[in-house]
């Protein structure tokens, strides 16, 4: 990133923002909707700047298709035979229980809402904004934005969209029962302007606006005007449209020939489910599935030996970190507890050893891939006796018990890393006891708030930003506040959400991460690389922030 745009001051700010210069023109702002061409294979040059001067600094490469990996066992078997003209099989590690990504605030079910549903940007695979739905924004002041949006776009019915489709989608997603308010915190308001037109007020300068954009989902209006079916059924603007939906089952879209973007290369895409990590590799290997994610680390070398398949192993944003509740007080209340429990697991035998290298240790919150990563701060060390005298002086010499709540089959090596952990944790006298649940059942309960002691989440940063994690685990206000809170470090994520001069921006997160780092809030563990296996003759890449982009998928 040049020194220009390393030293924003107000004034550069709003030009840059206002006529779209971020390495370019606001020409580069009007080839909106999502690209059609194929991706660009893992060695090409990184894609086209930011268009927006404020956007998330990312720092990684197209997604690599391979990396060190650890020894096989055995070659991988059978060929999926999928021709060009068939839609393409994803099997997901979660069913879709519903369709309606505002109230469902998790990847599989956005996989599936991002290609029917158009959003007005998103972030392309080297985590850059790119115009989607939108053709321009502007920032009018420090709390006004302008955006512009496309007059060729139609709903799947034929319904011409226009930018009232745009307000009621986003009074629905801040409404009181929707998760996804969170994202939009500090929109005061969004108003129309004109048919493609709209003004956003923010409640104070919002420095990452055109990343907060992908995470608006463009609904029909006439959708929502209709409850008792929204969820189970999609009418969007995005280049699939939904044909079937069986929960439990699969969901199936197909083609939209007349999206504003061009007509996606394949015909369609089937989604399945199977949390079972060797049932998703064994539907691979039989060629009933054309993607699959979550690949078992253990597979992963014969699959990428395979002449018939390949492996996706993508440097990605997520990190999994155990979630402290301190809400029933000591002991996990105490920071020197909260430390000790960080100084007692052995993050890197556990990488090596299960995750087969396929992570790197976590020292704090924030991606390396991202605005805001503190490269000063080191993970916890393994140091058990260090443990042990921390317990002692908050007065847990003894120990005590805790419960510790983790999926399977959801994140690399969940269930077995879990039991590593607790058996780390028992050395030193913390007795983690391992309570286990499917995906879905596990996440429904814990984000009702229902589990105690410790929880293994795993964290992403989809929207290319740090603001969204902080919004919905760390800030005392946010969705899932479990963990650990207080008024400073409220002030800090407050600080370093609306800074807009990026110098002073950077530092405010370097401080907050330091902060959470020294408190503690989580067990801090590793990020991991995300595995996908892929059938070798799709053209197509997965990206860093998880979502399988298909529109310019081809065979």
């Amino acid at each position: 990133m040049s020194d220009d745009r390393s030293h924003l001051n107000r004034r550069k700010f709003l030009q840059y923002a206002g006529i779209g210069l971020a390495g370019g023109s606001l020409m580069s702002l009007l080839a909106a909707c999502a690209p059609t061409a194929a991706p660009a294979p893992a060695t090409s040059a990184p894609a086209a700047a930011p268009t927006s001067a404020v956007a998330a600094k990312p720092t990684a490469q197209a997604a690599p298709t391979s990396s060190g990996a650890p020894t096989s066992q055995a070659a991988a078997t059978a060929a999926p035979s999928t021709a060009g003209g068939k839609p393409i099989t994803v099997v997901q590690a979660a069913d879709v229980p519903n369709l309606d990504p505002s109230r469902n605030l998790v990847v599989h079910v956005y996989n599936v809402a991002d290609n029917v549903l158009d959003t007005p940007t998103y972030l392309d695979r080297n985590l850059k904004i790119q115009p989607r739905l939108a053709t321009s924004w502007k920032a009018v002041d420090d709390a006004t934005w302008e955006v512009k949006f496309r007059t060729d776009a139609k709903f799947h019915d034929g319904t011409p969209f226009d930018t009232s489709a745009v307000k009621s989608s986003f009074d629905y997603q801040t409404d009181s029962a929707a998760g996804s308010r969170t994202f939009f915190t500090n929109w005061a308001s969004l108003d129309v302007v004109d048919a493609s037109t709209v003004r956003v007020k923010t409640k104070a300068p919002e420095p990452y606006f055109p990343n907060t954009l992908s995470r608006l989902w463009i609904f029909s209006p006439a959708d929502l005007k209709d409850p008792t079916v929204f969820g189970r059924k999609m009418t969007g603007t995005g280049p699939f449209k939904l044909t079937e939906f069986t929960q439990g089952q699969q969901i199936t879209v197909n083609a939209n020939p007349t999206y504003c973007g061009g007509a996606p290369k394949i015909n369609g895409v089937v989604y399945r489910a199977a949390p079972e990590a060797s049932a998703r590799t064994a539907m691979l290997q039989a060629g009933q599935a054309d993607v699959v994610v979550n690949l078992p680390v253990e597979q992963a070398k014969q699959v990428e030996s395979s002449d018939q398949l390949r492996l996706g192993a993508v440097t990605g944003l997520r990190g999994v970190p155990l979630m402290i509740d301190t809400r029933s007080g000591p002991p996990l209340s105490d920071v020197r507890v909260r430390q000790a429990m960080n100084y007692a697991v052995d993050k890197d035998a556990i990488i090596k050893n299960i995750l087969g290298g396929y992570a790197q240790q976590q020292p704090a919150t924030i991606s390396p891939l991202i605005e805001g990563h503190n490269p000063d701060i080191q993970p916890y060390a393994y140091d058990p006796e260090k443990a042990k005298q921390l317990l002692s002086d908050a007065g847990y010499a003894n120990g005590f018990d805790m419960e510790f709540h983790h999926p399977t089959g959801r994140w690399m090596k969940d269930a077995e890393a879990a039991q590593a952990i607790a058996q780390m944790l028992g050395k030193v006298g913390i007795k983690a006891n391992l309570l286990t649940a499917e995906y879905s059942t596990f996440f429904n309960t814990w984000s009702k708030g229902d589990y105690k002691g410790m929880s293994m989440i795993g964290v992403t940063q989809p929207d290319g930003t740090a603001v969204s994690l902080f919004n919905l685990f760390l800030h005392s206000k946010g969705a899932w506040p479990f963990s650990w809170t207080d008024a400073q470090m409220d002030t800090l994520i407050e600080k370093a959400r609306s800074t807009l001069d990026q110098t002073a921006r950077i530092t405010a997160f370097h401080q907050l991460e330091q902060y959470i780092h020294d408190n503690a809030p989580f067990l801090f563990t590793w990020e991991q690389k995300d595995l996908y296996g892929i059938n070798k003759n799709l053209k197509w890449e997965p990206s860093s922030n998880e979502f399988m982009h298909f529109w310019d998928a081809t065979f």
